[in-house]
């Protein structure tokens, strides 16, 4: 019996992890009601994890699969800088979504992103031909880091307002 209870414990379920980071981003919730209605399709089940800004979602992700076993996993938001050596105890299928995977060194990562300096930079050249022209940007920082979201939007408005003579 011990054997057999080993074995059934090493097998994964049907179960997709779904981890968002982030307990108050509108934009993640419609994100995770679509992957559900999706992975249903495929007769799979979710499970989803909102974990705060400033938590490590790879530590989380290593202690939800050991203990869930899960046939992959989904990011929603994450922190690159935290996809370090220990991201590599996650054997399975990985799929980071709003995020991109450069500079994450793991054969079984995925993503999927937005272009974000170009989706700013449309959203502001929308704003200007409406003839807006005190254009404000809330949230983020003005630190230039290529792992932060913020510095590709900024950077985006500022390209986007230089062409049209506002920066």
């Amino acid at each position: 019996p011990n054997s057999n209870a080993r074995v059934l414990k090493q097998k994964t379920n049907k179960q997709i992890l779904v981890i968002v980071k982030g307990r108050e981003n509108h934009y993640l919730e419609g994100l995770v009601e679509k992957i559900e209605n999706e992975l249903q399709n495929y007769d799979k089940e979710m499970s989803v994890t909102y974990v705060n800004e400033s938590d490590d979602e790879v530590a989380h992700a290593i202690k939800l699969n050991d203990r869930q076993r899960p046939e992959g996993i989904i990011f929603l938001g994450i922190d690159p800088n935290n996809f370090n050596e220990d991201f590599k105890k996650i054997e399975i299928p990985c799929v980071i979504l709003t995020n991109m995977a450069i500079g994450i060194d793991h054969p079984n990562v995925s993503s999927f992103s937005t272009n974000d300096l170009e989706a700013s930079k449309c959203a502001c050249n929308y704003l200007i031909e409406n003839g807006h022209r005190n254009i404000a940007i809330i949230g983020g920082t003005k630190v230039h880091d290529e792992t932060c979201i913020e510095s590709y939007r900024l950077q985006g408005v500022i390209e986007a307002m230089n062409e049209h003579g506002l920066a």
